[in-house]
């Protein structure tokens, strides 16, 4: 950060406030106060002090035009705190807070008390409340008071965090000013860095984003603010968007548990209506189509709109029955909705459309850019394609439920799917032909406009371009993933997928929207596997075939998403070995691993190291994150050159350790906690009392 920046000043101008409120037992944090008429404030809406301090003098402040004589204020504690009454501090015995004649400033005492069964840092939240005649309370009428334990005063177990997970700033703002906090103390000078993503909002359109900017807290200060540039709207179009924010990488804290937050960009323009959707699907089965329309900016006042049908493909009285009118929008409302009859299909036939249309919006109401939209109705008749292949063998493609298909190419097959969703069935089967070698018929590719609850094509590899849905895949049945094929899905962390294969072989690459229920197969190369979180991964070998059930994939686990407790792998075994392998779980818990070798491997549960060649010297945990259980089989050569990485640890098991790694440091590192660790051969146990760093050989266990 440049040194003559007006951030750099302001955190110096801060940094010497707070040096000066030392002198009376506490950190001042500068907050700006409106000059508003009559007012009082708390000076800062946070403050800071050690347990240690025994009183700490919070000021006040008067603002405006101050009434004659003795103004007063009562000082009351508000909810959500966590500090404890004669545990942390003692109680009030008066909060009244005077301030003489012509003073504009003065001081609340909290007697703290030491604590020394307290590990973390407790808040206390005060509010003032019944100011005297002539004043009221002003903007920074609350505050929160962090009591750092004497134990957490040193660097080594301070956090940092946002203050809030959430924020918002209007649209028509040039920045939004997002607060970091310091809790656990304020010596010495640490750092974090502050990164912004999309949410629904999109950086070069709404914002400015920002990729791991350096937030420094010098001696001291215990917060800090970042900005985030938001971009004006060209236009009368803009709905509240939403920024996603992250701290990671701190230097000299921990990192807290509000590490993520939102920021929310508010919509301030004129009302705009338009439809939700530049395309709507329904199934002719299911006898109407529902056509939703919202309104965004300012919804606080009445507007009306006109609506219609016209023809697409799809014919007026025969496919659909047209119609108009007007949807009416009461303050508030934010969407409405029209519909119209649909004929259901006599024979199979191809997906037929509709047009609707918006016009004549209400006095000051706009038309927004989606005032035109298309609705497909959408094919229910069971579809069959059959052909012989060049050996002879008799090939069936069966879709059922919806959608269409057209097969471009026969061997390797080549398929196309057309308005398909989370309802379609697609099985392809084959019957050999008498005499036949018994080869694996092959598919090249299969795309979709949409999604598939099932593809079953167990009996082919796949050895072209691959899988490719825009939405949800539900189920996959394949023999063989060869030759770099890709199998890309969309849909959301709350859903499930379940993928079977034999043999998923090197430069695969596996990649959803969805959560991965179940993924299994025999072998599984150095695949690339990037999805929110999978239950069970299992790699099973196959004796028959002599194939160990080895594992190279490159694995990257976002993340279940809020609000499920679902590991986000819940259980990985491989009856080989991991070998050449990174599984990265970047957010979320994991259930059991178990592998007979792991070789040159890593394993990351919430740890991103600062040098990836060199993942033992530093790097940041995110907090409270859960490995359950590793165990690593083999009498031999089991545990090889290979990292553990996660929060809390629980108990692990190798049965052999090479310990001999030419010097370079290997093995198992927790940033909380482990609970038990054993190597049978060489023999070792872990004391999860004694030293922060075990070693056998080049093999360590660090807590």
């Amino acid at each position: 950060m440049d040194k003559t920046s007006p951030r750099c000043c302001a955190s110096s101008l801060v940094l010497s406030l707070n040096r000066i409120f030392r002198a009376v037992g506490a950190t001042l944090i500068l907050w700006s106060v409106s000059a508003g008429a009559q007012t009082v404030n708390f000076n800062a809406p946070l403050f800071s002090a050690d347990n240690t301090n025994g009183q700490v003098n919070i000021p006040l402040v008067l603002n405006g035009v101050i009434p004659a004589g003795t103004n007063t204020v009562n000082v009351v504690i508000a909810t959500n705190g966590t500090a404890v009454a004669n545990v942390d501090f003692l109680p009030f015995t008066n909060n009244t807070v005077t301030f003489l004649p012509g003073f504009s400033n003065a001081f609340f005492p909290i007697t703290l008390l030491n604590n020394t069964s307290s590990t973390t840092t407790q808040t206390l939240d005060l509010a003032l409340q019944n100011p005297s005649f002539g004043l009221v309370t002003g903007t920074i009428s609350t505050a929160i008071l962090f009591i750092n334990s004497v134990s957490a005063s040193s660097t080594s177990s301070q956090q940092v965090q946002f203050l809030s997970t959430t924020y918002s700033a209007s649209q028509a703002d040039d920045t939004a000013v997002i607060t970091l906090v310091r809790t656990g103390g304020s010596t010495g000078t640490v750092s974090v860095s502050f990164s912004t993503g999309d949410g629904s909002a999109k950086a070069g359109i709404d914002y400015v984003s920002t990729n791991n900017e350096l937030v420094v807290f010098e001696d001291g200060l215990v917060t800090q603010t970042v900005d985030v540039a938001i971009i004006p709207s060209p236009g009368v179009l803009k709905s509240n968007q939403t920024v996603n924010l992250t701290l990671t990488g701190s230097t000299g804290a921990g990192l807290g548990s509000t590490n993520k937050a939102v920021l929310t960009i508010l919509a301030t323009s004129s009302p705009v209506i338009q439809f939700s959707s530049p395309d709507y699907k329904v199934h002719e089965h299911v006898g109407s189509a529902v056509v939703s329309v919202i309104r965004l900016g300012d919804t606080s006042g009445d507007s009306s709109v006109s609506y219609a049908t016209s023809d697409g493909t799809a014919v007026n009285g025969i496919d659909y029955l047209g119609t108009h009118g007007t949807l009416s929008f009461a303050s508030g409302d934010s969407s409405k909705s029209f519909s119209f009859q649909i004929v259901k299909f006599p024979t199979l036939q191809k997906n037929k459309t509709v047009n609707v249309t918006l016009s004549d919006p209400s006095p000051g109401t706009d038309l927004g850019t989606q005032d035109t939209a298309v609705v497909t109705i959408v094919n229910d008749k069971k579809q069959t394609i059959t052909f012989t292949n060049g050996a002879g063998d008799a090939v069936t493609l069966t879709l059922q439920h919806a959608g269409t298909m057209e097969a471009t190419s026969q061997e390797p097959l080549n398929l196309t799917l057309s308005a398909t969703d989370a309802t379609s069935l697609l099985t392809i089967k084959a019957k050999k032909a008498k005499g036949s070698n018994g080869s694996t018929l092959q598919i090249d590719q299969i795309t979709s406009d949409g999604g598939c609850r099932v593809i079953d094509a167990r009996d082919f590899d796949l050895v072209g371009a691959g899988i490719d849905l825009v939405d949800y895949l539900g189920t996959l049945k394949l023999h063989d993933i060869l030759n770099g094929a890709t199998v890309t899905a969309g849909g959301a962390t709350n859903q499930n997928t379940t993928i079977s294969a034999h043999v998923i072989d090197d430069g695969a690459t596996i990649n959803l929207g969805s959560r991965i229920a179940s993924l299994t197969a025999v072998k599984i190369g150095n695949v690339t596997i990037q999805v929110p979180s999978i239950g069970n991964l299992g790699v099973r070998g196959d004796k028959r075939n002599q194939l160990a059930g080895d594992f190279e994939a490159q694995v990257d686990l976002t993340g279940p998403g809020p609000g499920t407790n679902q590991f986000t792998l819940g259980t990985f075994q491989v009856s080989g070995s991991i070998i050449n392998s990174v599984i990265n779980i970047e957010d979320g818990n994991v259930g059991s691993v178990g592998a007979a070798k792991m070789i040159d491997s890593e394993l990351f549960v919430g740890y991103v190291p600062d040098d990836p060649a060199d993942p033992f010297a530093s790097g940041s945990f995110l907090p409270d994150l859960r490995l359950n259980s590793v165990n690593i089989g083999s009498s031999s050569n089991g545990f090889v050159n290979s990292f553990i990485a996660a929060p809390i640890i629980g108990n692990v098991r190798l049965r052999s350790v090479v310990t001999d790694n030419g010097g370079v440091t290997f093995g198992v590192l927790a940033g909380q906690s482990i609970t038990s660790l054993t190597v049978n051969t060489p023999p070792f146990r872990f004391n999860p009392k004694g030293a922060n760093d075990q070693s056998l050989g080049d093999f360590h266990v660090i807590h």
